[in-house]
């Protein structure tokens, strides 16, 4: 007769370890700081969003609008719900591109905290710009901020173009130059500071003009882009003084 001799299994290293009353403290102290270390590092799902406005910059589009960007882009990720694995350089790339207005975006990992803080810098707005029956704003740079129809308060003192080239605008590309934003909006300071109310600006198809109309005048003023603006509006103040004092009304337009 064979005799069959079952071996005991020997206990594993984990076990011996739990047996060890020496070594039972340290373990639990490692299971602790693991769950510490998960804890402080979980990001929750709503955030925090700050939009700051230099220069009396009004606001644009609403805080509340911002944050549910935010939390809707951090919980798209798992990812995204941990200090460790979120991506903060795309997240802010993502935040700009949806919302051109926006000059910078920096997210902010809490350090104690487990609430996302994304401050924002509103971009300022230079222009109203019309095209395709559409109306924008254009940023001093010349970009593409964001349609009149979605802000969230009224735009005061800023200048209305209309673009009768009808080019069609994409949100956060540019749509002038930064030579041209400059050109119009000094322009027509410099006018106001004369007491001269501009009734229309219009970027015809010709390159680098500008017709605008003033108040009480049946012309036009053609001005170029590429020239000096406060030199441009001295030229037609001071012009505009001496047909006042000869009596003689320009028919259709003034070329600067």
């Amino acid at each position: 007769e064979q005799t069959v001799a079952t071996k005991r299994k020997s206990p594993t290293k984990l076990t011996n370890n739990l047996r060890d009353p020496k070594r039972l403290p340290i373990i639990l102290m490692m299971v602790v700081a693991a769950v510490c270390i998960l804890y402080t590092t979980t990001l929750s799902a709503s955030s925090k969003v700050v939009v700051a406005r230099p220069g009396g910059v009004p606001e644009l589009r609403s805080v509340d609008a911002y944050t549910e960007a935010v939390d809707e882009l951090l919980g798209g990720s798992i990812l995204n719900r941990n200090k460790i694995t979120i991506n903060t350089a795309d997240l802010q790339q993502k935040l700009l591109t949806r919302f051109p207005e926006l000059d910078s975006v920096n997210v902010v990992l809490p350090l104690m905290g487990h609430r996302v803080i994304v401050e924002a810098v509103s971009a300022k707005p230079a222009i109203r710009l019309v095209s395709n029956n559409e109306v924008f704003l254009i940023s001093t740079k010349g970009k593409v901020m964001m349609p009149t129809k979605d802000l969230q308060s009224k735009i005061v003192d800023v200048p209305t173009v209309t673009d009768e080239a009808a080019l069609e605008l994409v949100l956060g590309k540019a749509a002038l130059s930064t030579q041209d934003v400059t050109f119009i909006t000094t322009l027509t300071k410099q006018l106001a500071s004369q007491k001269i109310t501009v009734n229309s600006l219009v970027l015809p198809p010709l390159a680098s003009e500008l017709h605008a109309k003033v108040n009480g005048a049946p012309y036009y003023i053609k001005f170029s882009l590429l020239t000096n603006p406060r030199i441009a509006a001295g030229q037609y103040i001071a012009l505009s003084k001496n047909l006042a004092k000869d009596k003689v009304v320009p028919k259709e337009y003034i070329d600067s």
